[in-house]
This record gives C-alpha cells, sequence and structure tokens, in this order.
C-alpha cells in the first residue's frame, strides 16, 4: 500500500486557494493509495466559530470525495465542522464510493484556547482499507499514549497524526512519533503544516513517516511538499511475529501509596 503524506502552508480564510494548492500537490498520485492532510487543512487553525462558514465546510467535503473519486485513492485530513450545533475538530476520510469515516479530536489544546470553542470528541475510529487497520488522531492526541494502544485481538497497522504542530516543541513531535510506533510496532504517519498562522505561530513541517521498528523512512523539511513510501504488510507481520512483546502486556495492576525516604539535613 502506498501513502502520500501532504505538508503545506494553509492559509486562513483562503479555503478555495488551499484546496487549489493541494489538488496541485496531488497531480500524480497513484490509484489505490492513501492520501494524508494536516490538521484544518481548509481553513488553517482557527479558534473562533465566528470564523467559519457553513458553505466551506461541505465545499471542502465535496472536494474531498471528488478528490478520492477522480484518484481511486482514500484521502484524510481534518477540519472544523459544526455538528448539532457544536463545533468540533474532524477527522475525515472517504474512499471513491462516497463512505466516510469519522474521527472527533479527543485532546483539545486547552493551552491554546482550543477548548473553549470546541467540542471534544469521545471514542476512537479505525477504519479498514484494503488489508490495513487504520487508527486516525489528532495534532494533541499524540502527547497521551493510551490512545494508540494496540488490541491485541486486532491490532491496528498506521497509525495516523494529522496535526499544527509548532516549531517551539518540535523535538517532542519528532521523538513521540518515533514512540508510537516502537510502543505499538505500526507504521506512524504525522502530517504537519509549514508557514505561519494568523496568530503568529511558526510551523516547520517535519512531517514524518516511522515504520513499526521505530526507524525514521521519510522525514520533510519546511518546504512544501508531498512525501510518499510503499508501506510492507509482510515484513511488519513478521516484526511481531519475531518480537511479539503485546502478549505480556500486564492489563490491570494497582498503584500503592508513596512511601517516605528520608535523607539527612544538609546545610
Amino acid at each position: 500500500m502506498k501513502v502520500y503524506l501532504i505538508q503545506f502552508d494553509a492559509r486562513p480564510a483562503e479555503t478555495e486557494q488551499n484546496l487549489d494548492k493541494i489538488a496541485f500537490m496531488m497531480k500524480g498520485v497513484e490509484p489505490g493509495s492513501m492520501v494524508f492532510l494536516p490538521e484544518m487543512f481548509n481553513t488553517s487553525y482557527v479558534l473562533s466559530a465566528e470564523t467559519l462558514i457553513s458553505q466551506i465546510e461541505q465545499d471542502s467535503i465535496s472536494w474531498m470525495q471528488q478528490k478520492a473519486n477522480s484518484h481511486q485513492i482514500v484521502i484524510g485530513g481534518s477540519m472544523p465542522i459544526f455538528n448539532n450545533g457544536k463545533l468540533r475538530n474532524r477527522w475525515m476520510a472517504f474512499d471513491p464510493e462516497g463512505n466516510q469515516v469519522t474521527y472527533d479530536k479527543i485532546h483539545l489544546f486547552n493551552p491554546g484556547g482550543e477548548g473553549r470553542n470546541y467540542n471534544a470528541g469521545e471514542a476512537l475510529v479505525q477504519c479498514r482499507v484494503g488489508d490495513w487497520l487504520v487508527r486516525p488522531l489528532i495534532c494533541y492526541d499524540l502527547r497521551f499514549p493510551f490512545l494508540s494502544f494496540q488490541d491485541a485481538s486486532e491490532p491496528y497497522d498506521l497509525l495516523v497524526y494529522a496535526a499544527n504542530w509548532p516549531l517551539a516543541r518540535i523535538h517532542q513531535w519528532k521523538q513521540l512519533l518515533v514512540a508510537r510506533a516502537i510502543e505499538n510496532q505500526v507504521y506512524v504517519a504525522g502530517i504537519n503544516r509549514t508557514g505561519i498562522d494568523q496568530y503568529g505561530n511558526v510551523y516547520p513541517g517535519c512531517s514524518m513517516l516511522v515504520d513499526y521498528a521505530g526507524n525514521v523512512v521519510l522525514e520533510a523539511g519546511s518546504e512544501e511538499t508531498m512525501l510518499s513510501f510503499e508501506l510492507d504488510l509482510k515484513s511488519m507481520h513478521h516484526y511481531r511475529k519475531a518480537f511479539p512483546f503485546f502478549a505480556d502486556a500486564v492489563q490491570k495492576f494497582s498503584i500503592k501509596p508513596a512511601v517516605h525516604l528520608s535523607l539527612p539535613l544538609t546545610k
């Protein structure tokens, strides 16, 4: 299965131009592949509901459906949407037949005010694309490893993070993507944006694909680019079989109260 990661500078209030740019970058993608976009790829990162227009949401969904059909691919990324009067940061993916899967971001970035305007999701979602089981997550979710924990009875294969991850914390971005791959024995795709948003946040790109052993097989710089890689399901299954540590995972345990240990007083 071939995957494409599209990294670009999403401009605020320029949805049509953002979609046109992605469409241009997508020229040449192979049918039967998966294409992944950053967080809020259509609007840039927005905190205020007043800046959103319902037509933007519908136009963006129609655009994704059209691209999935015309390129014969699965395409996924996150966008701000209204659902039953609530604002959500929603990851959406479409296949060529118009089937869709949605995931609402569970961990809202409260240090940046996201929780004041958005409503958090409540459930993880997985989708099967051919022989691949895919779990999508969004940006800040990366800091919470329990969202990516494997289900030993039906292990997933590809973890996807759509993100707007800033330069100030890019070291953590890189390290956490590798950690999630190692602890779950999965491919991990991190799709970040580049450029500067309307709030002055700088985004360095650094989109990455990490394999099931923790090797970085793709890493972008700060430029607008489309990365591609052929995933190898057979090799991943062989690696898991050779080192099946999930069988040793302890599901339930307790934490005892802290024990006080004394040290001599020092001047």
